[in-house]
Parts: C-alpha cells; sequence; structure tokens
C-alpha cells in the first residue's frame, strides 16, 4: 500500500452515538474511545485491512500504538471482539467490517477515476497524432504545389521557343526560375510558421485541464471562443514577426496578451493587429515658430540684460505686442 493512500478513511460525524462504541466509552471512558480510532488507523495501514496476531510481537506492537502494556492490549481487543462485537476475527486475523466496505467503495471510485485518467490521455494523444498528421498532409501539399508552379513556366517557354530567340529565352527562363524559387521560399517559410503557430493552438486546446479550464473558469470565455482568440493571437505573432515560440512559451505570452482584451466588446474574428495604429491621428511635428526681430542694441534700464541679466519690461512687452501683429495678419 503506498504511502499517499494511507492517509485517508472515511470517518461517521456521529460515529459516537453508535450502541457499540457507547458500551465501550461506558466501560473504558473517552479515552477508549481514543484508543478505538487509533486502532482504526493501525488497520487502514494494513495489508487488506486485515492486522495479524500470529506474529510474536503482535500485541507489544499494539501496545505501544494504545499506550497499553501487551496484556492490556490483548484484553482490549478481545472486548472489541466478543463483548462490543466492533470487530471480526477469524483466530489469526481481525478486522473491522465496517471499514473494509467503506475501502471498498473508495477503492473502486478510485479505479474508475484512473480509468478516466487513462482515456483521457489516450483521447488527448490522439488529438495531438492527429493535428501532427493534418500538419504534416497540408506541408506536403503545397511543397507540391509550389513544384507544379515552377515546372510549369519552363516547359511553356521551351516549347514555344524559336532559333533566333533561344538564348535570350534562355535568360527569362532562369530569371523566372530564381523568381520562383524565392518566392517559393518565402511563401514556405509562411506557412511553415503558420502550420506551427496552429499545432501550438490546437495542442493547448486539446490540454482541458491545464489550459482551457482555467480561461473557461474566469467565465470570460468558452471554450469556442477561447479558440477564436488563439487564432486572433496567431495573427498578432505573425503581425509583429515574432518567431515561432516553445509550447510553454507560446502559452505564458497568450495569458499575457489576452490580459489587456476586452471580451465584451472586442470581436476576435474580426481582429486585426494593424488597426491598433491609428493613422488619423494628428501628427506630433512642431510648428515653425513665428519670427522674432530682436533690436541690434537692446535698452538699458531696471531689468535690462546689461545690469540683472534679465530683459527691460517695456522691450518684452513690445515684443509680445509684435509677434501677436504677425498672428493677426497671418
Amino acid at each position: 500500500m503506498s504511502k499517499k493512500e494511507s492517509y485517508w478513511f472515511s470517518h461517521d460525524s456521529n460515529a459516537a452515538n453508535n450502541p457499540k462504541l457507547l458500551a465501550l466509552i461506558r466501560k473504558y471512558g473517552f479515552e477508549g474511545y481514543g484508543r478505538w480510532w487509533r486502532l482504526l488507523e493501525r488497520l487502514r495501514d494494513c495489508d487488506s485491512y486485515k492486522y495479524h496476531t500470529g506474529t510474536p510481537f503482535a500485541y507489544d506492537v499494539l501496545g505501544q500504538d494504545l499506550h497499553l502494556s501487551a496484556e492490556e492490549a490483548e484484553a482490549f481487543i478481545s472486548d472489541c471482539i466478543n463483548y462490543f462485537q466492533l470487530l471480526e476475527s477469524d483466530g489469526e486475523y481481525f478486522w473491522s467490517e465496517s471499514m473494509m466496505d467503506r475501502m471498498e467503495y473508495w477503492e473502486k471510485r478510485k479505479e474508475t477515476l484512473r480509468e478516466r485518467g487513462r482515456k483521457g490521455g489516450l483521447a488527448r494523444a490522439k488529438n495531438m497524432s492527429e493535428a501532427d498528421a493534418q500538419a504534416q498532409a497540408s506541408d506536403s501539399s503545397s511543397t507540391n504545389n509550389v513544384k507544379l508552379k515552377l515546372n510549369e513556366p519552363n516547359e511553356t517557354k521551351q516549347n514555344d521557343t524559336k532559333p533566333n530567340q533561344t538564348k535570350q529565352n534562355d535568360v527569362d527562363i532562369i530569371e523566372d526560375v530564381d523568381n520562383n524559387e524565392e518566392e517559393f521560399k518565402g511563401n514556405s517559410m509562411e506557412q511553415d510558421t503558420n502550420n506551427e503557430l496552429e499545432q501550438l493552438k490546437q495542442r493547448a486546446l486539446s490540454d482541458g485541464q491545464r489550459f482551457v479550464l482555467p480561461y473557461v473558469a474566469t467565465g470570460r470565455v468558452n471554450k469556442e471562443q477561447l479558440a477564436e482568440w488563439l487564432s486572433a493571437f496567431n495573427k498578432w505573432l505573425e503581425f509583429t514577426g515574432e518567431e515561432v515560440k516553445a509550447e510553454r512559451d507560446y502559452r505564458r505570452h497568450f495569458a499575457a496578451w489576452f490580459r489587456y482584451r476586452d471580451t465584451t466588446k472586442e470581436d476576435p474574428r474580426a481582429y486585426n493587429p494593424a488597426g491598433t495604429i491609428n493613422h488619423d491621428a494628428p501628427t506630433t511635428e512642431k510648428s515653425v515658430p513665428l519670427p522674432i526681430h530682436i533690436p541690434e542694441t537692446p535698452p538699458k534700464g531696471k531689468y535690462s540684460k546689461s545690469e540683472n541679466k534679465k530683459y527691460d519690461m517695456h522691450w518684452l512687452k513690445n515684443l509680445r505686442d509684435e509677434v501677436r501683429r504677425m498672428g493677426e495678419s497671418g
């Protein structure tokens, strides 16, 4: 029996009202009641929930658990079997029928949960394998289509070639092939990125316990809406030129991005990353200042520059009036 399983067994809250336990309390007091539950804990740790009394030190071990001598522990067990009828015995083992029934129900429940977990794991593995197969099929079909496109221009130009135009057409063919190869490389890289992002999306959606449940439990989105938001997130990654991420980084980046989405107003199906840039916003360029005429000989006075390093107040007033007149005339 594993260490994890040895920590639990069912216990009725009104167990003290049982007539058999009332009789035990009347004879041994609540100290005996506590020893009874310590005895059940010992049975819970035993194989098949039965205690073997055929070993030489069986009652010495029980006495240590119950804080009794070996003889007192044997007498207590005998009363629980013969007088209180709380235990059953076959002469070699003793056990509690009530605990056996409770643990049988618990073990069946545990087996049911284990089977459900196994089936869930197989289903997730199947979904991941199907997603990988679809991605591979999509990659192969896109590659074949591009190869056909590369071959078509060569055959057409070779069939239409005339003897006096052979060299020129050869040059055109080479240039077309080079252009098509560059286009093929760009398209294939973009398709690979899209496929890998789609695979990361499908893997995240298939992980119901660790990924889908935390988002759905908040009430902001359901699973279908979460899939649409993941598609919008993939658009954002493509728009920003992000490199394909590992699965863990992909989910963390989505969590940080989704935190600032308003699910009550935004529609993920109409999400456009380029729309976040407002081209109609007013320009931030500074306007050209009006020309200011500074007299060659600055006036002297109480607030002149030569004395207190400040301009004369009358000169500043005149300058202000001049600027105003220039603005009105413009």
